[in-house]
């Protein structure tokens, strides 16, 4: 009987985690998730050698930011030079390069994103 309160008591704090992970992502005012939390999560599980994990939080923050009525290009940008970075470490070189240049044209050139498009174009 113990055994399946330990159980019972397990599954209920992994739900208790979920549910405040989700609400971190959510906005309050749209209940959608937040770009920029969704790539802090991304640099999270990029740091933690999660690349598939932190491509899918990148990617899911790009395409929330292009369906946004009001884009922000520079922020658009960094979206990009992570979702690069990680493509880049998968081996995926063409779509880590087309990340960084579409990230220069939005940044208009910027020292980082200009240097992340020559290293990944060698």
């Amino acid at each position: 009987m113990l055994n399946i309160w330990r159980t019972e008591f397990k599954i209920n704090h992994l739900f208790q985690i979920l549910e405040q992970t989700t609400v971190s992502i959510m906005n309050d005012d749209e209940h959608e998730p937040d770009p920029n939390e969704l790539r802090l999560m991304g640099n999270h599980n990029f740091s933690e050698g999660k690349l598939n994990e932190a491509f899918q939080c990148y990617d899911m923050a790009i395409e929330l930011m292009r369906s946004a009525p009001s884009e922000q290009p520079d922020e658009l940008a960094v979206h990009l030079c992570n979702r690069s970075a990680c493509s880049l470490k998968m081996g995926e070189f063409e779509s880590a390069q087309e990340d960084a240049v579409e990230a220069i044209s939005l940044s208009q050139g910027k020292i980082i994103t200009c240097f992340h498009s020559e290293y990944v174009s060698k």
